[in-house]
């Protein structure tokens, strides 16, 4: 993984950053899913063979990298379900805490969006699902 691409959502208000075959990067700002969904929607073709780094990678943010056919992830905080669904696609998964579940934006339970494809095992299932929630986000 290219560490500028790490180091733009560490040490930048960026939460994801995509840097693409060819090595042109792309990143977003923002909360929840939406910054991945809005990358993955507009520049498709950065994620082709791409890295991807993101400040939380759980199942949702997993099964939409997958989908786009990145070759590597990095996240700050990656869920188990997660790395899992990277690795059984073939993605390379990297992280800096690895944890079991993730958490709401309060930290009083479990993330609204894991909890939703906790049960989908089908990566574009579960991508379609992400895509749906993100659309429906108030903030």
């Amino acid at each position: 993984m290219d560490e500028n691409i790490i180091k733009s959502i560490e040490e930048s208000e960026y939460a994801v950053a995509v840097i693409s075959a060819d090595g042109k990067v792309k990143t977003a700002a923002g909360h929840t899913i939406r910054p991945l969904v809005n990358l993955a929607d507009e520049y498709p073709e950065y994620f082709k063979d791409g890295s991807v780094a993101d400040r939380v990678i759980g199942k949702g943010a997993a099964s939409i990298i997958v989908t786009m056919g990145v070759r590597e992830a990095y996240g700050r905080l990656m869920s188990i379900p997660g790395k899992k669904m990277l690795e059984d696609a073939g993605v390379k998964a990297s992280w800096s805490i690895l944890t079991e579940n993730i958490e709401n934006m309060r930290r009083d339970g479990l993330c609204p969006l894991e909890t939703r494809v906790a049960d989908i095992e089908d990566v574009e299932k579960c991508a379609a699902s992400v895509r749906e929630f993100s659309a429906a986000l108030k903030i």
